[in-house]
């Protein structure tokens, strides 16, 4: 399982993660939240990149999408 945070929720990402990590079982690793970027452009536009690999897992991120737009616009994008 990976957790990605967006930058409107990165303070509430880590509540959760340190919320799931007091239910690990012994042996297991504990959960860590994922690397994720957002690069800006001088036009204002912005493209998130995910700096590890999501490949096979199962993925959450997490977001608020209370305005302004662009909170919303950064999931949509990091969900494509």
């Amino acid at each position: 399982m990976e957790v990605f945070a967006c930058r409107a929720t990165k303070d509430f990402a880590e509540k959760v993660i340190d919320c799931l990590n007091r239910n690990v079982r012994p042996g297991e690793q504990p959960i860590h939240l994922g690397q994720l970027e957002v690069t800006p452009f001088s036009d204002g536009e912005f493209q998130p990149i995910f700096t590890e690999s999501v490949r096979g897992a199962t993925v959450y991120i997490l977001q608020s999408t209370v305005p302004p737009a662009d909170n919303l616009m950064e999931l949509l994008l990091c969900i494509d």
